[in-house]
């Protein structure tokens, strides 16, 4: 039985019977229908008329002076503006150049207390999503283009209805770091007699918070000094990469490798990962581990601490690791033990487990108060999984009846997606403030865009204490509305401008000292 496909052995239609005389160039003409002579003369036709509009001249256009030139203001010199970085929840500092009006590049601040100067790939190219085509422009009622006054009369008649109703409302968000806007929200939802606000990141799951208010009483993320420590061990955390605020941790850990201060000297670097990462590339030693040895190592270290520091280990006992030695473990324990307080150890599993054994670890080391911070928290991950949980758990059985959603896009980002569309779908009320028509705002009632950073009035606490500024760089491209306004229309009746939410709140005269 043959196993040729059918058709094998066919002639291809349009080619001649038999074999074809002649030379190469008649073999070519025949199957082709042109001949080589012809192919050239039309390359050098095309070449010829390419290098002819490279010469034409070029098109006039007319560039009009100012009537009034404002002061400073020179036609083609670029200015740089002090504003804060709005791509993620780090808030690193920033300085956007400007020419004629509109921004053209995006570079770290060096005077910023925590980014130092540095700016990830992420912020600078948050510049293209300004200019992006695919923003909306207008908002969006039922998949129709709408305006902003008749949204608020109808948002405002949907939402009076709810609060006398006691409709139970939910505002979904990723981690706030703005006080203004947090503000703007809890006045917003304190009008409802059942509503709450969940927060959550998705790309981000670590119970580090979780954790610290069971060891520590405290369920926050500390604020970790890579400057201060002089032996830094990181077990799958890459800090200098993607975890929590790399700018800032980049920045600390860097002053400690250049030789900036030699007094102090240079830190050691140990780093246990499952994959190669950035921060992994860059460590002094690189132990390579599998995925589910994380809480063991965790576990040997804190074994080999309790016995230099002739502690009863409890319920930590010895467990081996496939991956690396005794012996190594004991010499990086031993490591950390020397340095004590200005040691650090950092975990990025997402394993409550994991992070309360590195809590213990640095407990032992005395890092609390000297490399750890809990007294002035990061706010970058403010989200809870046990809130979101409950919050779908109230979606599925329909005991929400308003949805709000904040810079998040659930059915693409969340497991069961596309199970949470029908769920939308049934809802009373969604509200998106996304600027663009995504997975889950094309299934809201309402699609209020927001504006771009570039193009706001704001405020950051990324880290208890250390506040900076938004301005605005260029005026809006479209006619968007920056969250807080919306809320505030929606809570008051009146729409006020996040300029004057801003000032009102950290004092006129205070932000034009400070900005």
């Amino acid at each position: 039985m043959s196993n040729k496909p059918d058709g094998w052995g066919q002639r291809l239609p349009g080619l001649p019977d038999g074999p074809v005389s002649g030379d190469a160039g008649s073999d070519a003409t025949a199957l082709t229908g042109i001949s080589r002579r012809h192919f050239l003369q039309a390359t050098g036709f095309a070449f010829i008329g390419s290098m002819m509009l490279g010469c034409s001249a070029v098109s006039e256009e007319e560039a009009l002076p100012y009537l009034e030139q404002p002061e400073g203001v020179i036609a083609g010199r670029s200015d740089l503006y002090a504003t804060t970085c709005g791509s993620c929840s780090a808030g690193c500092g920033m300085l956007a150049r400007s020419r004629d009006g509109r921004p053209v590049k995006l570079e770290g601040n060096p005077d910023h207390p925590l980014s130092k100067g540095g700016l990830c790939t992420v912020g600078q190219a948050s510049l293209l999503g300004l200019y992006d085509s695919h923003r909306l422009r207008t908002p969006i009622v039922d998949g129709k283009p709408g305006e902003w006054a008749s949204i608020d009369r109808a948002m405002n008649d949907r939402l009076r209805s709810l609060r006398s109703g006691r409709g139970r409302v939910r505002y979904l968000s990723t981690p706030v770091t703005s006080p203004n806007k947090r503000a703007r929200i809890d006045e917003f939802l304190a009008t409802f007699a059942d509503s709450r606000l969940v927060q959550t990141d998705p790309g981000f799951h670590l119970p580090i918070a979780e954790a610290h208010g069971l060891t520590h009483g405290v369920a926050s993320v500390p604020r970790y000094h890579f400057d201060r420590a002089e032996v830094i061990v990181g077990v799958d955390a890459d800090f200098l990469g993607t975890w929590i605020s790399p700018v800032e941790f980049t920045a600390a850990w860097s002053s400690r490798r250049r030789g900036d201060d030699l007094d102090r000297g240079f830190s050691e670097h140990i780093q246990f990962e499952s994959r190669m990462s950035t921060t992994g590339t860059k460590a002094d030693r690189r132990l390579r581990i599998a995925p589910g040895e994380r809480v063991v190592v965790l576990n040997q270290l804190l074994f080999h601490l309790n016995r230099l520091a002739h502690r009863s280990p409890g319920p930590i006992v010895s467990r081996a690791v496939d991956s690396v030695s005794e012996p190594e473990l004991a010499a990086v324990a031993a490591r950390l033990w020397e340095h004590g307080s200005n040691s650090l150890v950092v975990c990025g599993a997402e394993d409550l487990q994991a992070q309360i054994l590195c809590n213990a670890i640095n407990e032992i080391l005395g890092g609390y108060g000297e490399t750890i911070d809990l007294g002035q928290p990061a706010h970058q991950m403010g989200g809870d999984e046990r809130e979101l949980s409950a919050l779908m758990d109230e979606i599925a059985k329909g005991r929400v009846d308003a949805l709000f959603i904040d810079g998040l896009n659930p059915v693409l980002d969340f497991p069961g997606g596309s199970e949470l569309v029908a769920r939308l779908e049934a809802l009373p009320l969604v509200v998106s403030f996304a600027a663009y028509e995504d997975e889950t705002s094309v299934h809201a009632v309402f699609i209020c865009p927001d504006h771009h950073y570039l193009e706001s009035w704001s405020d950051s606490e990324s880290i208890a204490g250390i506040t900076s500024f938004t301005q605005p760089i260029v005026s809006p491209l479209g006619s968007t509305r920056q969250v807080e306004e919306s809320l505030a229309a929606w809570t008051t009746g009146t729409v006020v401008s996040a300029r004057d939410q801003v000032l009102e709140k950290i004092g006129r005269a205070s932000c034009r000292e400070r900005v």
